[in-house]
């Protein structure tokens, strides 16, 4: 689903100088699926969200409009992370 446009963590990424392929490697994610949602053309899964705003250490609602964070969207690759302890 393409949506409106760029999440807010786009800007945020680039104010800090962090690249998709970091933040997908912080968060186990697919890089290609991270860029899909940051840059709009997808949803975010709430779980998708919160692995990122954990790695951040940022509130969600800073990085992604609510609006946008459903389950219907999920991405086959797209699931809770189990944290290394």
């Amino acid at each position: 689903m393409l949506l409106e446009q760029p999440q807010p963590i786009k800007s945020y990424l680039a104010e800090h100088r962090i690249t998709i392929r970091a933040l997908a490697a912080c968060t186990g994610r697919d890089r290609h699926h991270l860029g899909r949602v940051i840059n709009g053309r997808c949803r975010v899964t709430p779980s998708l969200a919160a692995d990122v705003a954990t790695a951040l250490g940022e509130p969600v609602e800073q990085l992604f409009r609510p609006e946008d964070i459903g389950v219907a969207a999920a991405y086959p690759g797209d699931h809770a992370l189990s944290p290394a302890r």
